[in-house]
């Protein structure tokens, strides 16, 4: 029993100082027991820096730091701070010496060359994303056929939330590849309209006096810039009216309801000083030689 054991730990003693590289004139003898520590440390290393930069933002830089797309940035620079920290610690303990990375370098770039291109776009995308704020953490944003609030920028991918309530995760770079509409890249204010069509023959200043009087009235319509009225068109069937108004945009619904508002104070307006909101019609004109012979029959 005692000599199995003995087999047993003499075969892991040489497995963990099995020698996977060497080099004595770089100093250099990278093992499999020191390749297992430094992976372990990196490991520990990257759960800690999360957990120090979050608390970090937490407890401290969320009290001086009031913008929230600022404060992901320097938790992120903590957090690569603090990694950069433990993964040199690892090496150390794992007696693995910097100098090995000028051996590794050549298939690193022979792997970026095979694939890894787009892992670090993405994460020099991120970065250049955080430094420059094209886009914000709370932005709403429209890219490609995507609309939707920005909720988190990582290093490699940005999270959004559309309208439907959807989360979606883009790679970084699209945002510096493509064209990006950022409806609140320097505030929360956003333009929007409701149009509606009244009957002709119907007082068009007494509809632009109620269009104004309904904007005053929503709680969601900004003071300023004033709310204006635009008479659109003279329509096939209607008079047609759009009332322009600017709102907060705090959140992705934030749009839709307030249009669902001014259309209902339009609405209760509209029948208190009966002005007829129009619906579609069609004159019918037949044409005949002689009069239509009418007949009732039983």
């Amino acid at each position: 029993m005692a000599d199995e054991k003995n087999i047993i730990l003499d075969s892991f003693v040489g497995i963990w100082n099995f020698t996977l590289y060497s080099d004595k004139q770089m100093g250099i003898e990278l093992t499999v027991g020191n390749l297992f520590v430094a992976v372990f440390f990196v490991i520990i290393g990257q759960k800690i820096a999360r957990k120090v930069s979050r608390t970090l933002s937490d407890k401290g830089l969320s009290r001086i730091i009031k913008d929230k797309n600022s404060l992901v940035i320097y938790e992120n620079l903590v957090f690569y701070l603090v990694f950069i920290l433990f993964f040199l610690i690892a090496l150390k303990i794992a007696h693995i010496p910097l100098t090995i990375f000028t051996l590794i370098g050549g298939a690193l770039a022979i792997g970026i060359g095979f694939g890894s291109q787009n892992l670090v776009n993405n994460f020099i995308s991120g970065l250049i994303m955080m430094i420059e704020e094209p886009v914000k953490i709370g932005d709403f944003i429209e890219v490609d056929t995507l609309t939707g609030r920005v909720e988190e920028i990582g290093a490699r991918s940005t999270k959004i939330i559309s309208l439907e309530g959807k989360h979606y995760i883009v790679p970084n770079s699209s945002f510096l590849e493509r064209t990006v509409l950022n409806w609140t890249l320097n505030n929360d204010s956003v333009r929007t309209e409701v149009s509606v069509g009244v009957a002709y023959g119907t007082d068009s200043l007494l509809v632009k006096e109620t269009l104004l009087k309904a904007a005053e009235e929503v709680p969601k319509v900004l003071d300023y810039p004033k709310p204006f009225v635009v008479f659109d068109d003279f329509g096939d069937n209607a008079l047609v009216f759009k009332i322009v108004y600017w709102t907060n945009l705090n959140k992705v619904s934030s749009i839709f309801i307030s249009r669902s508002d001014m259309r209902f104070k339009i609405d209760e307006l509209f029948k208190k000083k009966n002005i007829v909101i129009a619906f579609p019609q069609r004159d019918i004109h037949l044409d005949t030689v002689k009069p239509l012979e009418i007949s009732i029959k039983n």
